[in-house]
């Protein structure tokens, strides 16, 4: 990472953390319509202004199995990046609790990685 993506992780408060007002950070804007699908490569910075409380956003992250160490360290790095406001895991209780085991078949890589870390942390 470095000082720049450390600014740049969390664009709200731009005008203290950047100097800038939020409108003049450096962008590119993708216009969709609703039903829209946006496809892209999660380590692209992004984010979503000027929505309101009826904005609805279905956001899925898919990614291959991880096999090589390396692989298993950058999910072991993304998992915490990317918890859900509503625990400490990546994928929501309702996701896990509908999944069929096909669907299981594709969530348990993360949830086992979620509880070797929930381990290691608990360990430190």
């Amino acid at each position: 990472a470095g000082p720049w993506r450390d600014q740049l992780i969390n664009v709200r408060g731009s005008d203290e953390k950047l100097g800038i007002d939020v409108r003049d950070v450096p962008c590119v804007a993708a216009e969709t319509q609703p039903g829209d699908v946006v496809i892209f490569n999660h380590n692209i910075y992004h984010a979503s202004y000027g929505g309101n409380k009826a904005r609805r956003q279905f956001a899925i992250n898919v990614t291959s199995r991880a096999r090589t160490p390396q692989e298993i360290e950058e999910l072991d790095k993304y998992i915490p990046q990317h918890c859900l406001p509503w625990g400490p895991q990546v994928h929501s209780l309702q996701m896990r609790r509908t999944a069929t085991p096909a669907r299981m078949r594709h969530l348990e890589q993360v949830i086992e990685r979620e509880l070797h870390l929930a381990r290691a942390e608990a360990g430190s």
